[in-house]
């Protein structure tokens, strides 16, 4: 069972998860020596690069107007896929306890052949926030995508603990979970959970990918300066996997975890499961100072 969302583009997630904003990010992903299950086919390189712009534009002192875009390659080996997201969304403060984030995201996503409508997508993305103390939060959404497989939701339950002033667990299921132990003003640690699910249209074939990936990070980020951090991390895959299906062939609807009226047939076999290690540079503005 997998759970899956496009965490990677969510960065007003951090907007009330964090005590920081993620503003900018480039990163950059390998997984080596991989291959395809019950087939004798060489192992073979998933590489992915990606670039996010996120402004909060502040109106007054309980309304962000959110503005961003996303960018996303990926390769198997030496297949290409892109992906392209419009932000666009609002986050309002409702009071001192609740808060609450409206994000739609219209995108593209393909093999890069000729434009065509199927390459278009539109997505959806929903946080509410209650702050039951100063260290304790409570949020709940969801995530909606109309993918090329069929309509993705996906619920969103969580909360942020800060236990201490050095330890921190934030939740956001069965999106991410993290616990991260701040040393000091420039280096923080910990372990991260993180899933998504999407597709790519693939224009030759009238076919899809739909990808799917959950990993299980160690992770350390490295202030660099004030605001520009360096993270690192190195994981493993859990039921990660990238088949492709007739595009014709649907299924009623997605939870992420699982699927509803899923009677497709596989165009390509699953692949292995392995390591994979990702550096990304990071904008971040604190939200304490």
């Amino acid at each position: 069972m997998c759970y899956y969302i496009l965490f990677s583009v969510l960065l007003p997630l951090t907007l009330t998860s964090q005590s920081f904003i993620d503003i900018a990010r480039l990163e950059y992903r390998i997984s080596p020596d991989n291959a395809l299950e019950y087939t004798c086919h060489s192992q073979f390189t998933i590489q992915s690069f990606e670039a996010n712009v996120l402004l909060p534009l502040k109106i007054d002192s309980s309304n962000y107007i959110l503005a961003g875009l996303a960018h996303s390659t990926l390769y198997l080996d030496d297949v290409k896929f892109q992906s392209n997201v419009l932000q666009i969304g609002w986050q309002h403060t409702w009071n001192s306890r609740w808060k609450s984030t409206i994000l739609l995201l219209p995108k593209t996503s393909s093999d890069g052949g000729n434009f065509t409508k199927k390459d278009a997508q539109i997505g959806g993305f929903l946080l509410i926030s209650k702050e039951r103390s100063t260290d304790f939060q409570w949020k709940f959404g969801a995530y909606v995508n109309r993918d090329r497989f069929g309509p993705l939701t996906v619920p969103i339950l969580g909360f942020k603990w800060q236990v201490n002033p050095s330890w921190q667990i934030d939740l956001a299921m069965p999106v991410a979970a993290t616990v991260r132990k701040t040393f000091n003003e420039r280096l923080m640690a910990g372990i991260v959970y993180s899933g998504r699910k999407f597709s790519y249209y693939q224009n030759e074939s009238d076919s899809y990918l739909e990808v799917g990936e959950n990993f299980l990070w160690a992770f350390t980020d490295m202030y660099l300066s004030k605001s520009i951090v360096l993270n690192l991390r190195a994981g493993h895959s859990i039921l990660r996997d990238y088949v492709s299906y007739r595009d014709k062939e649907k299924v009623a609807l997605s939870f992420g975890s699982f699927e509803l009226d899923d009677n497709r047939t596989a165009l390509t076999p699953s692949i292995s499961q392995g390591f994979s290690f990702q550096g990304s540079l990071i904008w971040r503005v604190n939200l304490q100072k």
